[in-house]
């Protein structure tokens, strides 16, 4: 059964929750898949494709999932290539927290590395009131973008009252959508970790977790064939053509065929995956 809709989602969403929640839920699952189509026709082992994939599509795949809805208006800062969506008081802001199912919510991060100056502003003027940084604010890289004022100026025709909503999930490039949560929570580093506020976040229904694929390195298909069509592996074994051969004395006068074995190889692939 589809998990009910919590008291934070009706809060903010009021009676559109649930469609609200099942295009946020859409929105990661088709990210997911555009990042693993990609990763699958750059037939690489490196994951570069992958996660710059992943990076653009998590915006562009919700803008598309909510753009429709009343209410809906569009926040694109100065010099990002990305769009926010802004739903009525809701500023949403999507982030992978981790690529397993091993890492548990609490200790997600919304960066890798350090936060950006765009990101450490959204939380400044729409996250929670803070309660345990370690770092004061500004979190901002030590020598600021000539972009930012800019970027001040288009959030101050945000509303202050807007809320940011920060949808989280996990994945990867072998097992697609692992898991999915949405809610509200403090940025409390320069190095994105966050303190989720208790009762105002709640897991998104994402489903079973999509079949782990047979390796990094997606199954060659026939020469010409288009996606979805089969592989060369995938059809009926075609006849080997034999020579004649002089034929050879044994006890038994019957002519056997030489045997035939190939000795498969096994392709190298470097232990570093990105």
């Amino acid at each position: 059964m589809e998990r009910a809709i919590g008291g934070w989602a009706q809060q903010r969403f009021g009676d559109r929750a649930q469609h609200v929640r099942e295009a946020v839920v859409q929105a990661l699952r088709s990210t997911v898949t555009d990042a693993q189509d990609a990763h699958r026709e750059g037939k690489s082992d490196k994951l570069y494709t992958f996660g710059w994939t992943l990076a653009v599509r998590k915006y562009e795949r919700l803008v598309e999932a909510l753009r429709d809805m009343d209410d809906v208006e569009l926040v694109r800062p100065p010099g990002s290539p990305h769009n926010l969506v802004l739903f009525g008081e809701n500023l949403f802001y999507p982030f992978r927290y981790a690529k397993d199912g091993a890492t548990p919510l609490r200790e997600a991060r919304v960066t890798d590395g350090r936060v950006s100056a765009m990101v450490a502003e959204l939380f400044q003027r729409f996250g929670p009131e803070p309660t345990n940084q370690e770092v004061t604010f500004p979190l901002f890289e030590p020598e600021a973008s000539p972009d930012d004022d800019a970027f001040r100026s288009a959030l101050d025709r945000v509303p202050t009252q807007t809320k940011l909503v920060l949808v989280a999930f996990a994945c990867n490039e072998r097992s697609g959508l692992i898991d999915a949560a949405w809610g509200e929570g403090e940025l409390v580093d320069s190095t994105g970790h966050l303190r989720w506020i208790p009762g105002c976040y709640e897991p998104l229904p994402i489903g079973a977790a999509a079949v782990e694929l047979r390796g990094s390195i997606p199954q060659p298909r026939a020469a010409g064939a288009a996606p979805g069509e089969a592989r060369f592996d995938e059809g009926a074994m075609p006849s080997v053509p034999l020579t004649t051969r002089p034929p050879i004395e044994r006890a038994n006068s019957d002519a056997f065929p030489p045997s035939i074995e190939a000795t498969p190889e096994t392709p190298k692939v470097d232990e570093e995956d990105r």
